[in-house]
């Protein structure tokens, strides 16, 4: 006794080969597609956030290995006393605000 599934019926219409699928199988095989398109709506996401992610740790990298202290007077807690002309306050200010849930 086989246990393959029967294959499907396919036939030539105006020279284009179709394929009949019983209308359970075709609505399973839409959701399939609708659920695969959202996965990868998330996935398309998610590597921007992560390309996002690493672009950060690059300038944070690049920001340690100055070994420049920061000096200047802007508190990290608040976004309008940080100081644009300076790196530290610039990198922090950008990785707090991309680092937000959207």
């Amino acid at each position: 006794m086989s246990t393959h599934a029967p294959k499907p019926t396919r036939m030539r219409l105006n020279g284009r080969e179709i394929v009949l699928l019983p209308q359970e199988e075709y609505e399973r095989l839409d959701a399939s597609r609708r659920q695969v398109g959202a996965q990868h709506t998330r996935l398309r996401k998610a590597r921007q956030q992560l390309d996002t992610l690493e672009e950060l740790v690059a300038q944070a990298r690049a920001l340690l290995a100055t070994r420049a202290p920061h000096t200047c007077s802007g508190s990290l807690r608040e976004p309008e006393a940080t100081r644009p002309e300076c790196p530290a306050c610039r990198f922090l200010t950008r990785s707090r605000d991309e680092g937000q849930p959207r």
